[in-house]
């Protein structure tokens, strides 16, 4: 497998570029995934999301509850638009 070699518009020659055959370039290969990565569990194995929701949030401080808030907020908001108050509030 090789292409054929080219002329340059100043008049110089183009080398043929020579690869082996079934070579597949670099950026067209594939990409890999690890099959244990992807459907590793995510969090601790067992433990109870909750319960590990609520320590998480005895940590916190008194801004982080506030944005913590506001997310759920706004995740609820994006559920359930119709049972949203007006926009803004």
């Amino acid at each position: 497998c090789s292409s054929s070699g080219t002329r340059r518009p100043d008049g110089t020659y183009r080398k043929d570029v020579v690869r082996k055959a079934g070579y597949v370039p670099e950026d067209e290969q594939a990409k890999y995934h690890d099959k244990w990565k992807m459907d590793a569990p995510k969090g601790v194995v067992g433990a109870d999301p909750e319960a590990e929701e609520q320590a998480k949030r005895a940590g916190m401080s008194k801004a982080a509850k506030k944005n913590a808030a506001r997310k759920a907020k706004r995740e609820a908001e994006r559920r359930d638009p119709a049972q949203a108050g007006p926009p803004g509030s």
